[in-house]
């Protein structure tokens, strides 16, 4: 998975907001705001990546040591995932 062509990332304000380019403007019109667990996510999109390594970052990045802290990442990466797929922001390939 990565982020598709059309939409980038940007801190605006130090707030970080999906923005889309292109034909996409025309479909969305609007700036997804995200916070930084969500910047830090599409950043290891940046390059064509799979679920388990991103995990695998934040757990390291978080320093995730017990498994109640792993299931938080997970779950959060996964409702992420499933929301910029539908978004339109990242591509499974």
């Amino acid at each position: 998975m990565r982020i598709n062509n059309g939409y980038v990332v940007k801190e605006i304000a130090g707030k970080y907001v999906i923005i889309p380019v292109g034909q996409n403007v025309v479909d969305y019109k609007n700036m997804l705001h995200i916070n930084d667990t969500a910047a830090f996510i599409l950043e290891c999109m940046k390059e064509d990546t799979t679920r388990e390594n991103i995990l695998a970052k934040m757990i390291e990045k978080y320093e995730a040591e017990t498994e109640d802290d792993k299931a938080v990442l997970t779950k959060d990466l996964d409702e992420f995932i499933a929301a910029a797929i539908e978004y339109g922001a990242v591509v499974e390939e």
